[in-house]
């Protein structure tokens, strides 16, 4: 923390979850500081209106005055920035996807525990006390155990030209939406839970990404099991 008590926050990137959302609660909040900023086109980073702005994430991880940052990059960019991040000594708040598969997942968090910090991912909705409060009625067995699970998350409307349209930029439904019902699933299981994979159903739709991606598995732990089905869609009207 900074010497008044409050943690000061670096955002690396300015784009739309940061401008519309991040930069305006932390400007709300009474124990963090939007401290710096940093983008490519110096200005968009000035318009979070942090204290600083830099038109370097390199020059902003290197701040001793910051002591966590926000990366809210493209997908396939939040591995080399969580990895640089830490190394330069920063706590680390990343935007979902936080990685693009297991190995990453696996790279990222182990790095973290080595420099003793703290790797967190951005999914919002785990901290929503709707959610909070369906993972204490499932853990307390209050409803049982999860025998059969469907979650969906889909809507339609990405542009042209949209990096989640770029398999190159880790583009695709399931990386962008589909997080959100696999991370809630995750929540209510146990830590020993093996999930087996039943069936796994792509439409482009003439992209050269998931436009709707539909996946059935099994799940199984040490007092319960089930299946679960997952559509995660830009394609499709909620």
């Amino acid at each position: 923390m900074s010497e008044n008590g409050t943690v000061n926050w670096g955002f690396i990137g300015a784009g739309g979850l940061a401008t519309g959302t991040t930069a305006k609660s932390l400007h709300n909040a009474h124990n963090a500081t939007l401290y710096a900023a940093a983008a490519r086109d110096e200005s968009r980073a000035l318009g979070l209106s942090p204290k600083i702005a830099y038109d370097s994430y390199e020059k902003l991880i290197q701040d001793p005055h910051i002591q966590a940052v926000y990366i809210s990059l493209n997908n396939d960019a939040h591995l080399p920035w969580i990895l640089k991040s830490l190394d330069a000594g920063k706590h680390v708040l990343c935007e979902k996807p936080m990685v693009l598969n297991a190995g990453e997942t696996i790279n990222a968090y182990a790095h973290a525990k080595d420099k003793g910090l703290l790797l967190v991912e951005a999914v919002w909705s785990l901290w929503h006390p709707r959610a909070q409060r369906i993972q204490e009625l499932v853990s307390s067995n209050a409803i049982g155990s999860p025998t059969n699970y469907l979650g969906t998350f889909t809507f339609d409307g990405v542009t042209k030209g949209n990096y989640r349209l770029d398999p190159n930029k880790g583009g695709g439904a399931l990386y962008d939406v589909g997080i959100y019902p696999l991370h809630a699933l995750v929540a209510l299981l146990d830590e020993d839970t093996q999930y087996s994979l039943t069936q796994a159903e792509k439409e482009n739709h003439g992209e050269q990404v998931d436009m709707t991606m539909k996946v059935q598995f099994d799940f199984e732990n040490s007092h319960s099991q089930g299946s679960a089905a997952i559509v995660s869609s830009f394609a499709m009207h909620p």
